[in-house]
């Protein structure tokens, strides 16, 4: 058996890693030496970042704000319309609606590609925020016609208009409202 001995005055690379240097004593199972853009964070640095006050203190501060705007965003409510199917009478109704400013809501009839035309058939008055449920529409005939007539199984829109200049009146500058995604409040439903 071959016994190799070190030479205590000169420095040895490391056989798994030659960016580490081992001194003679080292070598002999010290510890190694790293140079300095190798050399790992002490766990004592990581421990006293981790105890430093200010770090715990903006940790608990930016927690508590996310939780806060995550409370506010559930709890304002947000821009829905539900509206079913339902047979022909005075009034048509919006089974459910959530509006976070005020606005109307239009029905219109279906054109042939089964969209909504521009022929309005009925309208609510102006509702101001809120939610709301079992809202009537009041329903008008076009000009020369007595009475609005639906045929079973027409298809029928509900739109959802925003008071955009605030006139509490139905006109021009009035958007269709969106709900939180950006999709506009518009509906179909049918005539039973």
């Amino acid at each position: 058996m071959k016994v190799y001995r070190m030479n205590t005055s000169q420095n040895y690379t490391s056989p798994l890693n030659p960016n580490i240097t081992l001194a003679p004593s080292q070598a002999a199972g010290g510890t190694p030496s790293y140079p300095s853009q190798y050399r790992p964070i002490p766990a004592s640095t990581i421990h006293s970042i981790f105890r430093n006050k200010y770090f715990l203190l903006i940790a608990i501060a930016s927690i508590l704000i996310i939780t806060i705007l995550l409370i506010i965003f559930l709890l304002i409510p947000k821009n829905s319309l539900t509206v079913v199917d339902q047979p022909a009478g005075k009034f048509l109704y919006i089974k459910k609606l959530v509006i976070n400013r005020g606005g109307f809501v239009t029905i219109r009839r279906a054109n042939k590609y089964k969209k909504p035309s521009g022929l309005v058939v009925g309208n609510t008055s102006y509702l101001p925020p809120d939610t709301y449920s079992d809202i009537p529409a009041d329903l008008f005939a076009a000009p020369g016609e007595d009475k609005v007539d639906f045929t079973p199984g027409e298809i029928l829109w509900a739109l959802v208009y925003e008071d955009a200049d605030n006139d509490f009146q139905m006109s021009t500058p009035d958007a269709i409202m969106k709900d939180w995604l950006g999709r506009q409040l518009i509906k179909p439903f049918k005539i039973k």
